[in-house]
């Protein structure tokens, strides 16, 4: 395997404020230019672009993006689903 290879991907947490506090300690130590919030109605931290690596998202706003916008998984390398069994 190739170390330091392209790694896209999208980390689904049950709670908005498990989410956002998740997003906030991982910004605290890669960086904010690598890291975005998404979790519905509006409510997004961080600007999505080309340099987003990790994109922290609510269990609902992944389900909605699966649903409706499929196609936005197909440049993600990774999908971690925390508390899966709720």
């Amino acid at each position: 395997t190739k170390i330091g290879g392209y790694c896209k991907m999208i980390i689904a947490q049950p709670r908005r404020i498990a989410a956002s506090t998740l997003m906030k300690r991982v910004q605290s130590v890669v960086g904010a230019n690598v890291v975005a919030l998404r979790m519905g109605h509006g409510v997004r931290e961080g600007d999505k672009n080309s340099n987003t690596a990790i994109t922290f998202v609510t269990t609902e706003y992944l389900v909605r993006l699966l649903g409706f916008h499929p196609e936005a998984f197909d440049s993600h390398t990774h999908l971690i689903i925390d508390e899966v069994h709720e």
